[in-house]
């Protein structure tokens, strides 16, 4: 058996997009839910990313998010708009 660097989940890939990852590593999207009942993202979902993003990962797929206020299914759940007017058309 080869080495780990000559597997094709460790070798880049450029996407259509012409974004080139390092790896195919994906780490998937998750409802982490990690807000602290304020709908904000918290110190301990903040630094769960930097780990991720440091962990060597190709791409990190951000968690569930909501853009409305009133469409959240737990009161830990995130909304990066939560603090902003709501738009209306």
């Amino acid at each position: 058996m080869g080495s780990t660097s000559d597997l094709e989940i460790a070798k880049p890939i450029t996407l259509k997009s012409g974004l080139t990852l390092p790896n195919r590593l994906v780490k998937a999207a998750m409802a982490e839910n990690m807000a602290p009942g304020n709908h904000l993202p918290s110190e301990k979902l903040l630094k769960v990313y930097e780990k991720w993003a440091a962990g060597g990962w190709g791409m990190v797929l951000t968690g569930m998010s909501y853009t409305l206020i009133n469409t959240h299914s737990s009161p830990l759940t995130f909304t990066p708009n939560y603090r902003f007017p709501q738009h209306t058309p």
